[in-house]
């Protein structure tokens, strides 16, 4: 090791991809081929998204009846953050508060995110 390799900016590990849905995403945003199967497994996926604390019941896996009314959290201009994983929603430990979230088939939050949502 030389005097200066103690300033060469060290390289950081990715957990990037964590799962077979962010491996998809990668080769979807390289090859026009591989969009199809990215847009079929995504449907088939569990993502994560935001509720608020009243949304939770208890912890653990449940099933929501029908007409269960769940609060997401979402921007001011109702774009709703998604996340692949759980552990992409406090990815790099940059938000230090208590984040509470469900997980749900695209294909449901996809259902669910066409009426209008409340704030």
């Amino acid at each position: 090791m030389g005097l200066f390799d103690l300033f060469k900016k060290k390289k950081t590990i990715s957990s990037f991809p964590e799962n077979e849905l962010e491996q998809s995403l990668m080769q979807a945003a390289s090859s026009v081929a591989a969009q199809k199967e990215f847009y079929q497994k995504l449907l088939w996926s569990q993502l994560y998204v935001l509720t608020g604390k009243e949304s939770v019941t208890k912890e653990g896996v449940q099933v929501l009846e029908k007409d269960t009314t769940v609060q997401l959290v979402a921007f001011e201009g109702g774009q709703i953050p998604v996340f692949t994983s759980a552990n992409r929603i406090n990815d790099k430990g940059i938000v230090k508060e208590e984040l509470y979230y469900m997980s749900l088939k695209a294909q449901d939050l996809f259902g669910m995110a066409r009426e209008p949502l409340l704030y």
